[in-house]
C-alpha cells in the first residue's frame, strides 16, 4: 500500500514537472540586435556610388550623406576604401557593397588590393548648408 502511494506521488510530481516545462517560456537563442549607430535613413536618402574596376572614375557625395558604394570587377579581388577602413571581396558575379556614412570630407581611393589598381575615387565634399 505504501509503495502504491509513493508511485502515485512520484507520478503526480513528474506530471507537474512536465506541465511546468511545457508552459514555461523558452529562453531566446538569438543574440539581441545591437542598437543602431544612428537614426535609420529613409531608402530615398541613400546615395548610390557605383564603380567598375575596368573603368575607374570619381564619384562625388556630400558629407553627412549615407552612401552605398558598389564595386564590380571581372576578376576576384579584395576591394578597399582607403582611409575609411572598409574591405570587401568582389568577383565576376558578386559585387562588393559598402554602406557607410560619409562624415569626413576628402578623397578616398577605391583600390583592388591584389593588383594595386584603382577602381575609382569617392570624393566627399563639405555639406552644403
Amino acid at each position: 500500500m505504501l509503495t502504491r502511494r509513493l508511485l502515485v506521488l512520484v507520478t503526480v510530481l513528474m506530471g507537474l514537472t512536465l506541465l511546468t516545462a511545457v508552459l514555461s517560456p523558452r529562453p531566446s537563442t538569438r543574440a539581441p540586435a545591437p542598437p543602431p549607430a544612428s537614426a535609420p535613413a529613409a531608402a530615398d536618402s541613400i546615395v548610390e556610388a557605383s564603380f567598375d574596376a575596368a573603368d575607374p572614375r570619381t564619384v562625388a557625395v556630400e558629407a553627412a550623406d549615407v552612401v552605398r558604394v558598389e564595386v564590380t570587377s571581372d576578376e576576384p579581388a579584395t576591394v578597399e576604401l582607403v582611409g575609411l577602413d572598409q574591405i570587401e571581396t568582389v568577383g565576376p558575379e558578386t559585387p562588393a557593397v559598402f554602406d557607410l556614412l560619409a562624415d569626413e570630407p576628402g578623397d578616398y581611393v577605391v583600390l583592388l588590393r591584389e593588383s594595386g589598381r584603382r577602381a575609382g575615387t569617392l570624393r566627399v565634399t563639405p555639406a552644403a548648408e
